[in-house]
């Protein structure tokens, strides 16, 4: 995709209610049997019961793979691909945080697919062929965007490292944001996903590939997700709130979708497989450190950027939201040591992201960043980092 190209094909139902319009969706696409994607917990804390009725309503038949894990393993894409089968189904509904949706997204992708997965990631990866079954996302956290972007990570065990699927294919063609799903969201998903949605927009605004439909899609974002956060997570006294995030988190992965992000996820992937850190978690305790370090290059942006967010300066700012919502600062509290600094780095260097950031970064560039993000302190306000 060119850097001036922009492409949204999902259709987005918002609002409080709005998954009772799924069934109704995925039966005008031409669905007869759907399966259901998600994890257990999702499962267990009834948050199926919305999408069941409805896709009963719309007389759908309907099966459920609840064996989704954080950062899917790929033993857990090929058992839902064994389900897809099984169950005989000709579309999915991907129902979940980010995990789930992406399980969903590469299930449908891969299921009448030969050959070895890993064929379709990476930058010679093979298209996905065509067609692919219709497949719909609902998130229940607020932060992964997911539901409308062309990407799905998947984990290699064999080669612990994650596995980028890019492909027009995986847009999931009709988008359900129900406040009513994130409502019961533990308030750490919450504040770990919102931080992330936020990451997505800072990162694609600092992106070489940024142009003005993305800027305006992350900035509106942004708008909405910096003053959400803390009344969505500490208070609860705003209703509103955490459907804003959703909202917020939808347009910063419209832009981001069309961008590519930059260091901060480059840096984070590799904590989600080496010490297990949830993505939104592994992310928020690195932004304020990449932030710092991507200043000296961007400065009147991450002024841009601050203001959008409600903060006078972008790291400093970050890293009280970070603090004030209790999620780690330091790499330290993810179980990070210092041995293991320089396989992080080799495997942050695989990413794409690392070329699309506004500051280039060699392989000691990104130790020394991941070192101070060990030891910390937090970036202070004005502080670059060299």
């Amino acid at each position: 995709m060119s850097p001036a190209a922009f492409e949204a094909p999902t259709r987005i139902l918002r609002g409080r209610g709005s998954i009772a319009a799924a069934g109704p969706a995925l039966r005008d696409a031409g669905a007869g049997r759907v399966l259901v994607v998600t994890d257990p917990g999702v499962r267990d804390a009834g948050l199926l019961d919305g999408l069941l009725a409805s896709l009963d309503a719309a007389a759908l038949a309907a099966a459920v793979y609840a064996g989704v894990s954080p950062n899917p393993p790929w033993e857990a894409i090929a058992a839902g691909i064994e389900a897809f089968h099984a169950s005989d189904a000709d579309a999915l509904f991907g129902i979940g945080g980010g995990s789930s949706m992406d399980a969903a997204k590469v299930i449908g992708a891969l299921a009448r697919v030969e050959g070895d997965w890993r064929a379709y990631t990476g930058p010679d990866r093979l298209p996905i062929p065509s067609p692919v079954p219709p497949c719909a996302c609902a998130p229940t956290t607020t932060g992964t965007g997911s539901e409308v972007t062309f990407n799905a990570l998947v984990t290699d065990r064999d080669a612990g490292r994650k596995r980028a699927f890019i492909d027009r294919a995986l847009a999931p063609f009709v988008a359900v944001l129900d406040p009513d799903l994130v409502d019961g969201c533990p308030a750490p998903v919450v504040a770990a996903t919102g931080v992330d949605a936020m990451v997505h927009g800072i990162e694609s605004f600092l992106n070489v590939q940024s142009n003005p439909i993305t800027e305006a899609l992350v900035l509106g974002g942004l708008r909405l997700l910096g003053p959400s956060l803390r009344p969505a997570v500490l208070s609860r006294l705003d209703g509103d709130a955490r459907g804003r995030l959703l909202d917020g988190c939808a347009l910063t992965a419209l832009a981001m979708n069309v961008t590519g992000v930059g260091l901060v996820h480059a840096m984070s992937d590799p904590l989600t497989v080496h010490v297990h850190a949830p993505h939104g978690v592994a992310n928020s305790a690195l932004l304020p450190y990449v932030m710092a370090y991507n200043a000296p290059a961007a400065a009147d942006r991450l002024a841009v950027l601050a203001a959008a967010v409600g903060v006078r300066d972008l790291p400093s700012g970050l890293t009280r939201l970070v603090a004030d919502l209790g999620l780690p600062r330091t790499l330290a509290e993810l179980g990070v040591t210092h041995d293991l600094i320089p396989r992080l780095a080799e495997d942050a260097m695989l990413s794409r992201n690392v070329a699309l950031t506004c500051r280039p970064a060699a392989v000691g560039v990104v130790e020394a960043i991941y070192r101070r993000a060990l030891d910390g302190p937090p970036p202070t306000e004005g502080e670059t980092l060299p």
